[in-house]
């Protein structure tokens, strides 16, 4: 697993495409929006999803993930278990994030 994607993703849903969704580290230059969701991947297993709130301000639920195998993720929230899904890497770098989300 590339350590680039240790960090805060946001959706970059104009970039969006066949299937697959663009995010972009929380610091980059996104175009004016009503609200953008998001999660943050950490090393000890936690994950964090951001969606948008009533307000348009995030909000966060706390969940974990696990490797399925090499560029496949399952994650999962203990107190949504309905919201868990399979998140496949596609093509990461530093300041890119292109995946496929699956559910079961």
């Amino acid at each position: 697993m590339s350590p680039d994607i240790y960090q805060h993703w946001v959706h970059s849903y104009e970039e969006d495409g066949n299937g697959m969704q663009v995010y972009r580290p929380e610091d980059y230059d996104f175009p004016p929006s009503r609200g953008r969701g998001g999660f943050e991947l950490k090393e000890n297993k936690q994950f964090i999803l951001y969606t948008i709130g009533p307000t348009d301000r995030p909000q966060a639920l706390l969940g974990n993930w696990r490797i399925i195998d090499s560029n496949k993720l399952k994650v999962y929230f203990e107190s949504k278990a309905d919201q868990s899904f399979n998140l496949e890497i596609v093509e990461i770098d530093k300041q890119y994030l292109k995946i496929i989300r699956t559910f079961d």
